[in-house]
């Protein structure tokens, strides 16, 4: 199946659209910003809506992943505005 990069996917309707593409078996990756609560996607997280910094698997420079309940699934945290992170993000997917 293909990847999808949601940015935004902690929010409303990124939580949403992240769930719906799950359930239509793409791989997503989803993106939001750093040090933040995964509250709408902590059904991916046994629950758990924060992470010390030991828990998160670094990868790349400054990308941070998440651990989730789903292999269809990966939770990436990075700042946007690192234009050069982002782009190494983009091409991974």
């Amino acid at each position: 199946m293909e990847n999808i990069l949601i940015t935004g996917a902690n929010g409303f309707l990124g939580s949403h659209l992240t769930d719906h593409c799950i359930e239509k078996g793409y791989n997503v990756f989803a993106l939001d910003r750093p040090h933040q609560s995964w509250r709408n996607l902590s059904h991916y997280t046994k629950g758990q809506e924060k992470f010390a910094p030991k828990e998160k698997l670094k990868a790349f420079e400054e990308k941070i992943q998440i651990p989730t309940t789903t292999k269809k699934l990966t939770i990436l945290e990075c700042d946007l505005k690192n234009a050069k992170l982002l782009e190494k993000i983009i091409q991974s997917v």
